[in-house]
């Protein structure tokens, strides 16, 4: 991810993909960014509507790195990397943002750029048709339906 939330520079996370040990735990301080991952990966999934239950920042022009956006445009990055019947798919969304002042709300571009890679490249013709209603249908029936994707957290000192 990158330019997403508290995200300025470009940061990867790797979870465990062990059939033995299937949870993963995120530890951190308050404000650490623990809450930015669980909705840089809904964000990823289903996009805007992803964010909608979060109860402070529920709208997407909340979620571009606010210093980015004070120096210039830029562009929200995330990408996450999932397998479904033995099969890698890449899912590549993006949003530009334009140059607002600091602690102002940001201008977003119009919409998403959702690309979904395999191991040959982006995939086309598997969602029914290329446009973002394919590939959001095509998500929620062979990836992740968004009714579960709820994520569990603790915070623990």
């Amino acid at each position: 991810m990158e330019n997403f939330g508290l995200f300025k520079k470009k940061q990867s996370i790797e979870f465990s993909t062990d059939g033995q040990k299937n949870s993963t735990m995120i530890i951190g301080k308050n404000g650490g960014g623990k809450t930015t991952i669980m909705y840089a990966i809904r964000y990823a999934l289903f996009g805007e509507s992803g964010l909608k239950t979060h109860p402070r920042q529920h709208r997407l022009s909340k979620w571009p790195n606010y210093q980015v956006a004070a120096q210039g445009d830029g562009e929200m990055f995330v990408e996450i990397t999932l397998e479904n019947d033995g099969r890698d798919y890449r899912l590549q969304r993006t949003r530009k943002f334009f140059q607002t002042p600091t602690n102002e709300e940001i201008t977003l571009g119009q919409k998403d750029q959702l690309t979904i890679f395999d191991e040959n490249g982006p995939v086309k013709g598997v969602y029914g048709s290329d446009d973002s209603e394919g590939k959001r249908r095509w998500i929620r029936s062979n990836i992740l339906p968004f009714e579960a994707s709820q994520f569990l957290f603790a915070d623990l000192e």
